[in-house]
């Protein structure tokens, strides 16, 4: 049989993305437990977010996985969330510099914090470019459309 080249994955591809995106959002449920606890949730509803999160996870990866727009979306996301990744490391060396220099461990510790913020904001305008195209291109074949 031929493989189909073209935009889409194959059904492995999709399959792959699927768990990857269920365990992801289970993983990330099961570590809110306590918070939504605090914020109010009953305890026996809270302890079914898991449960909710892996349904939501496969459907988040059939999405990625078969929508452009979603795949073009979530690739964004990814960006953010790595270049904020990499200014917390170099907030990391920055803040081990300044303790070396004889800065508060306190002070030199925030650093870090503050290059995530500074990374994931710059990153915020990669998402918003993307979301806009994506918006921008929507409108127009619905105009397209109304013709």
């Amino acid at each position: 049989m031929k493989r189909r080249e073209g935009r889409r994955g194959g059904i492995g591809k999709t399959i792959l993305l699927m768990a990857v995106m269920a365990a992801v959002c289970s993983f990330t449920a099961a570590h809110l437990y306590d918070l939504a606890v605090k914020v109010g949730m009953r305890p026996a509803t809270a302890s079914k977010l898991p449960t909710y999160a892996l349904f939501l996870g496969m459907a988040m990866g059939v999405a990625i996985a078969r929508v452009g727009a979603v795949k073009e979306i979530f690739k964004a996301l990814a960006a953010m969330f790595a270049l904020g990744a990499l200014c917390w490391f170099a907030g990391v060396v920055l803040g081990g510099i300044l303790v070396a220099c004889g800065v508060s461990d306190e002070a030199a510790s925030r650093v870090a914090v503050i290059g995530f913020i500074f990374g994931m904001l710059v990153g915020s305008i990669v998402v918003y470019a993307v979301g806009h195209d994506i918006a921008g291109a929507a409108l127009t074949r619905f105009r397209a459309r109304g013709r």
